[in-house]
């Protein structure tokens, strides 16, 4: 029986656990904190805390850990790459490669170079003349330390730089044009540095600015639109050596333009791994997971199409949380708790309570649910 690692404990890496589990690996996971939901129901629970890095290859020795599986937050791909430099396994990119894509800075350097859509980088002195701007962590997620400025006020830009450098783990922070328009993501699956699989997901942030709670996959892009941005992909695939397995991006779109703002090699968080397999049939945890294994990429599941939804619960002011009141019937396919009753709920996107999936039985009841969701109006929190 191969040993496996994963690394991530956290309740969106469920599915790649199960996936592991029933391929009838010995699955290990490690995380600092064990109230996660994989702290809890794994029978091989390490609690260690991997931003730690200096024990890592001392517990791979220990536990004789066969395959690595990075979990679902760019920290756990990182430190993946970092023990593949020492210990080679299947489906990491280099250190080098790795911090070029998860790091913001790096990323738009290497786009620029490279010709690839992304918002116009601004150094400190620039800003307050390309108004409006955003100003934000290189290596933070789900929104943390990011700031818009739209009015010129240099004491605003200073608190802004000063906040993005306290929730970057480097203190290192960007400044670039702001860009609006609708938010979407693009998960591709890479085999040869081309894609054989995609999957494109249009995605709100309703509680939160800057973090996503609510998205459902969409198939309306023109073909202009989603071919270039798979050109742009495999072009990306192919500059950087990329290995094969998921390729996931985020990207703004204005009328028949975009700009990519943030690519990742992890599984996203929240379960999007769901939203596609109950969406389309396809097993995309399983599919994420199966080059770490030094499995060939091949398409797993049954193509089929459902009109889901997927929303994260998540409050705009801090509450103690007792139930959710749907104002209306839908009908759900999963619901995963976040909170118990009792519990004090942080502001969005600190505090989540939930995250739940509805099927609709036509495109116009599906879209109703999802404006019902982003004007907040389908369900209370009491």
């Amino acid at each position: 029986m191969s040993r496996v690692l994963l690394l991530d404990t956290n309740l969106s890496a469920y599915p790649i656990h199960q996936f592991l589990v029933g391929q009838g690996h010995d699955v290990f996971v490690l995380g600092g904190n064990p109230d996660d939901y994989l702290a809890k129901i794994s029978k091989n629970y390490i609690q260690y805390d991997y931003s730690d890095r200096i024990h890592m290859p001392a517990i791979l020795n220990h536990y004789k850990v066969d395959y690595l599986v990075p979990g679902c937050n760019d920290l756990s791909y990182i430190v993946c790459a970092e023990l593949n430099e020492v210990t080679v396994f299947n489906g990491i990119d280099s250190v080098a490669t790795t911090h070029v894509l998860n790091n913001k800075k790096q990323f738009r350097q290497f786009a620029i170079e490279n010709k690839i859509p992304v918002p116009v980088l601004l150094t400190e002195s620039e800003a307050l003349d390309q108004l409006p701007v955003i100003v934000k962590p290189v290596d933070s997620y789900s929104g943390r330390g990011v700031t818009v400025i739209r009015k010129r006020d240099d004491c605003a830009l200073q608190e802004a730089i000063t906040l993005s450098k306290s929730q970057s783990r480097s203190g290192q922070y960007l400044i670039e044009k702001y860009v609006q328009g609708q938010l979407l993501s693009h998960s591709a699956f890479l085999k040869d540095q081309k894609i054989m699989l995609d999957f494109f997901v249009e995605e709100q942030c309703i509680a939160s600015p800057f973090a996503v709670d609510t998205s459902r996959v969409v198939t309306g892009l023109s073909c202009e639109m989603s071919e270039n941005i798979r050109r742009v992909v495999e072009q990306m695939a192919a500059n950087l050596g990329l290995a094969d397995g998921l390729f996931h991006s985020q990207f703004i779109m204005q009328d028949d333009d975009y700009r990519i703002i943030e690519v990742t090699r992890r599984c996203p968080g929240d379960l999007y791994s769901l939203l596609i397999e109950y969406s389309t049939g396809i097993k995309y945890a399983d599919m994420y997971t199966n080059p770490f294994l030094g499995n060939p990429q091949v398409v797993v599941g049954t193509p089929s199409t459902k009109l889901i939804v997927r929303h994260t619960i998540t409050t705009p002011e801090e509450t103690y949380f007792s139930s959710i009141k749907f104002i209306r019937p839908v009908k759900q396919v999963g619901y995963f708790s976040l909170a118990r009753s009792g519990d004090q709920i942080g502001l969005a996107p600190l505090g989540r309570i939930g995250i739940f999936f509805t099927e609709s039985d036509s495109q116009e009841e599906q879209a109703l649910i999802y404006d019902e969701l982003t004007r907040r109006v389908l369900y209370v929190i009491e």
